[in-house]
C-alpha cells in the first residue's frame, strides 16, 4: 500500500505540481497496461506499451458517488517549453464509483504521441469526486488565451498539410484539469498517477 505522502511528494518532485495542478491528490490511482507495464509515479513506459486504454484501473472510491477521470500530456511541445500544456489524452464523467465503462466517455483514449527531439513527456492520470451528475457532454475547460492562440499558429505550420491531424492537436492543446475542475466544482484531484515516455526510433 503507497503512503498518502509519497503519492503527494511524488507528483511534486516530478513538477506536476505546480506545472499542472496545485494541490496533489492523495490516493494512488492503479494504472495497469498489461501484467508487466504498470505506471508507478513517474516510471518510463513506451510509447507502444501504453497505445491503448489501460488494461485495468482503479481507486478507493466511495459508495455510490460519481467521479472524472483525466488523462493529459503536461509537456507540450515539449518539457522545457510548456507553452501547450497539457494536451487531453482522454476525458470520462459521471463514473459510478470506479466502474469506467458505465461512466461518460467525453474525449476517446488516445495514446502518447511525443514527438522526436522533444524528450522525456510526464503524461497523467487524474480522478476527481464529483458532487453530482455533468450534465455537458463538452471537454472544453473555458481557456482561450495567448498560449493557445500561440499554439494554434505553430500547429497550422507544422501539420497544415494534413487539416485533419491538425484539427485533432487543436482540440487538445492548452487544457488544464483544474479549470476544467473549477468549471465543474470538482475541486483537488483525490487519486492520481503518472508515467514518463518519449519518441524513440520504434516509436515511429
Amino acid at each position: 500500500m503507497v503512503g498518502v505522502d509519497f503519492v503527494t511528494k511524488e507528483f511534486k518532485v516530478h513538477g506536476l505540481v505546480p506545472d499542472v495542478i496545485s494541490t496533489p491528490p492523495e490516493n494512488l490511482l492503479i494504472l495497469e497496461f498489461g501484467s508487466l507495464r504498470v505506471a508507478n509515479l513517474g516510471n518510463e513506459l513506451s510509447i507502444a506499451d501504453t497505445a491503448r486504454a489501460p488494461t485495468a484501473i482503479s481507486w478507493p472510491s466511495e459508495e455510490n458517488a460519481l467521479y472524472t477521470l483525466v488523462f493529459g500530456d503536461a509537456d507540450v511541445p515539449s518539457r522545457t517549453d510548456g507553452t501547450g500544456r497539457s494536451f487531453l489524452h482522454w476525458l470520462v464523467t459521471n463514473i459510478p464509483e470506479s466502474d469506467l465503462h458505465d461512466g461518460n466517455t467525453i474525449k476517446g483514449y488516445v495514446g502518447p504521441g511525443a514527438p522526436q527531439n522533444t524528450g522525456l513527456h510526464r503524461y497523467y492520470f487524474l480522478v476527481y469526486k464529483q458532487n453530482g451528475r455533468i450534465t455537458e457532454n463538452d471537454a472544453s475547460d473555458g481557456y482561450h488565451g495567448p498560449n493557445k492562440e500561440k499554439m494554434f499558429t505553430y500547429i497550422d505550420e507544422k501539420y497544415g498539410s494534413d487539416p485533419a491531424l491538425a484539427a485533432l492537436i487543436k482540440a487538445g492543446v492548452c487544457w488544464s484539469p483544474e479549470r476544467f475542475a473549477k468549471k465543474h466544482g470538482l475541486g483537488a484531484p483525490v487519486a492520481g498517477n503518472f508515467f514518463q515516455t518519449q519518441w524513440k526510433e520504434t516509436s515511429a
